[in-house]
């Protein structure tokens, strides 16, 4: 248990100091960073993945609905973190814009994109009939991977 308030505080310090150090100009679509930017998100991003706990803090912290499916279309979407297309964009969730993956600047980045399309278009009810309904997934046999994760 102790540890994992480590990490919690960790990932809070590690938040704080890159909120401190952001440049509000950039856009997801912009891959410029200022060199120590770059390896306090790539610290961040760690600290985010380094355990469940922390991905489902940052959902929570952000007020993300239903966090445990999210962060379950997160391992699905980004092959447990490990496909390239996460690996190149930081985008967890698989979003797209009809052709090209959307790109993001940190997991976190990508996990706020998730906090305002679900604001937008989740209304109320159940999450994975939402999910469904809405087409978030071409593979018809997607809520039912959620609902054995």
């Amino acid at each position: 248990m102790e540890i994992q308030r480590i990490k919690y505080f960790t990932l809070i310090f590690i938040a704080l100091l890159t909120s401190c150090c952001e440049n509000s100009d950039m856009s997801s679509d912009r891959r410029e960073y200022d060199h120590n930017l770059y390896y306090d998100t790539i610290n961040e991003d760690s600290a985010i993945l380094s355990s469940n706990l922390s991905f489902k803090t940052l959902l929570i912290d952000l007020g993300i609905k239903y966090p445990e499916v999210v962060y379950n279309q997160s391992v699905i979407e980004s092959g447990h973190f490990k496909s390239n297309v996460f690996k190149r964009t930081k985008n967890c969730f698989g979003f797209h814009n009809g052709k090209n993956y959307l790109e993001f600047n940190s997991i976190k980045e990508c996990c706020q994109f998730y906090k305002s399309w679900q604001d937008k278009y989740y209304k109320s009810g159940d999450y994975l009939v939402f999910l469904s309904d809405y087409g978030y997934a071409k593979d018809t046999n997607y809520v039912n991977l959620l609902k054995r994760m």
